[in-house]
């Protein structure tokens, strides 16, 4: 829950005010619309740099500037947070970011054998 309170606190009030907490209602029409889906099919697409439809985690932990910038450009046209924009320029927001690919991957990773299938 509180890194669910910093994603949506675009203040850093270390709160949440009745503006940021719509930001609530608009993620449960994105899961019910499908645009999550669809979002997890494009990053998928744009992190797959080999096209094998599997996500290593070389993959996901790239530090590829245009890839992450892309990533960044996919999901905040989904889910326009503030705290979603990262700056790929920036070496350390680049890491920060590549670090949370890898813990998606790891939660879409059904099997644990390191990499996740279009499947999965």
């Amino acid at each position: 829950m509180p890194e669910a309170i910093k994603l949506l606190d675009s203040d850093g009030s270390k709160g949440l005010d009745k503006s940021e907490l719509l930001w609530i209602t608009k993620f449960a029409k994105t899961l019910r619309s499908g645009e999550l889906k669809n979002l997890t099919r494009d990053v998928f697409e744009a992190l797959d740099a080999d096209g094998d439809d599997s996500l290593t985690a070389s993959e996901v932990a790239t530090d590829d500037e245009a890839t992450l910038a892309k990533v960044v450009t996919l999901v905040h046209a989904t889910l326009p947070l503030p705290n979603l924009l990262v700056d790929t320029a920036d070496a350390e927001q680049r890491a920060t970011l590549s670090k949370h690919l890898t813990s998606a991957l790891a939660m879409l990773d059904g099997d644990g054998d390191g990499t996740a299938t279009r499947a999965e």
